[in-house]
């Protein structure tokens, strides 16, 4: 905020972030302007930060075909942008009173957490075991060009 004349200002960025400037009669009420305007852009902050944005979705699948078969169809209906498949993985794991050890697919989907309970249900549908994994992790951080890519795959642009 300055003065300038019998006038104040106040700075602030409006919903695209670009500077702007408004001019007030008293300084009071410049002064609240302004700080009304850093709440709402804390708040934006706050709503729009890359962990709230995108997930990482985790699964193990019996074998590279059906870890392929379920990534392309997640991708194609919109409930993953991405699925990357890494092959090799050894699990070991009890199940059903045994401790099991099986050759796996590793299948990773990026997606945003709108898409997290249709993804969910959708995975059940066509995974081949009786109790796929299903783990969901936050990501911290991403570059800007891909969470927009990211974003705009999952709603078809």
């Amino acid at each position: 905020m300055f003065e300038k004349g019998n006038k104040f200002y106040a700075d602030w960025r409006d919903n695209l972030g670009k500077r702007k400037r408004k001019s007030f009669i008293s300084k009071r009420a410049a002064l609240v302007f302004e700080a009304e305007q850093k709440q709402i852009n804390r708040r934006k902050r706050k709503k729009t930060t890359v962990r709230s944005l995108i997930r990482l979705v985790l699964t193990s699948t019996a074998n590279a075909e059906e870890a392929a078969r379920l990534g392309r169809a997640l991708v194609e209906e919109r409930l993953a942008a991405c699925a990357t498949l890494i092959a090799g993985a050894q699990s070991i794991y009890r199940w059903q009173g045994e401790i099991e050890c099986a050759a796996e697919t590793l299948l990773l989907l990026k997606t945003g957490p709108e898409q997290l309970a249709a993804l969910e249900a959708r995975l059940h549908e066509l995974h081949s075991y009786q109790t796929p994994e299903f783990l969901v992790l936050p990501v911290e951080a991403a570059s800007q060009p891909y969470l927009e890519w990211l974003q705009a795959a999952l709603r078809g642009e």
